[in-house]
């Protein structure tokens, strides 16, 4: 069966910012990039709404996005095995309720021993259902993150590849075709402070602001995402997250074909007109957390 999108119709007629007029000027502009791959309507609508309607914003967005989805260290195959292991060991949830000013909330929390944990499949499979989720119900104003660090433990963090996680924060920020609003640790024990340490040097200014550290309680969550936007077990009234997790790793594994072809659209370097934005312009670092000394 054919993936279906979400209505498009619909989405001219709920964004008032939204113009015919300015998806099509992407959709000709995209046709004279020859390294650039043909996506889907919806697609163009998303940059368009993460970069406030703004095209050329949208443009230097759009060609970062499937400049760095062509590299395979963050962007993995995707495979069907290895994301059952991640759909096992942990919960990457977009919550279906959103908050006050329509901000999608997705809820990361890690189960499974650190010696399970590769970091390229837990990225992937955020990447699978996250993507799906929203061509599925349409664009959204803005994405939440709360990453509960409850279970997290040192062992999980040095398995993060250095090199990988520069890209992957990168894409966070000159790529992600959803605008990120704010990032929320909750269970933020001592550990906080090292992933910080770690972080820190890799993101922009912008981005560390918008991080948000909970430690005693959820109380201090709430002026972000509501209780009644929060699932059974984080106090709300809906569903609880192993529920909402069932759903939709079955909605992953309904559409693996799907995501493996999406996966392949990628830039092409050697059609690129202008090479000086090629992936090897970006990027530089690489090494694993292994190999820093962390007091």
């Amino acid at each position: 069966m054919p993936f279906k999108y979400a209505d498009i119709e619909r989405e001219y007629a709920e964004n008032k910012n939204l113009k015919k007029e300015d998806v099509v000027y992407l959709q000709q502009w995209m046709q004279k990039q020859p390294h650039l791959p043909p996506v889907h309507e919806l697609e163009l609508i998303f940059f368009l709404r993460s970069c406030l309607y703004s095209t050329e914003k949208a443009k230097i967005t759009i060609d970062n996005f499937f400049t760095l989805r062509a590299n395979k260290d963050v962007f993995v195959p995707v495979d069907l095995k290895r994301l059952k292991v991640v759909m096992e060991g942990a919960y990457y949830v977009l919550l279906p309720k959103l908050t006050p000013n329509g901000y999608q909330v997705l809820y990361e929390k890690i189960n499974m021993s650190s010696n399970d944990y590769i970091f390229g499949d837990h990225m992937a499979y955020i990447d699978s259902v996250s993507k799906l989720y929203l061509l599925e119900n349409g664009s959204i104003e803005g994405l939440v993150c709360i990453l509960d660090l409850d279970g997290y433990t040192f062992g999980h963090l040095t398995k993060v590849p250095l090199g990988s996680l520069k890209k992957y924060i990168m894409y966070l920020q000159e790529a992600l075709p959803v605008r990120l609003i704010s990032i929320h640790f909750i269970n933020a024990g001592p550990l906080i402070d090292k992933i910080f340490m770690m972080v820190k040097p890799l993101m922009k200014k912008e981005l560390h602001d918008i991080m948000h550290v909970h430690t005693n309680n959820l109380e201090t969550l709430h002026p972000f995402v509501p209780v009644d936007c929060l699932p059974s077990n984080l106090g709300g009234s809906g569903n609880s997250i192993a529920e909402l997790h069932e759903q939709q790793k079955q909605m992953v594994i309904n559409n693996v074909d799907f995501l493996k072809k999406d996966l392949d659209k990628v830039a092409d370097e050697s059609k690129r007109e202008d090479k000086s934005k090629s992936i090897n312009k970006l990027f530089g670092v690489d090494g694993s957390f292994k190999k820093l000394e962390i007091d």
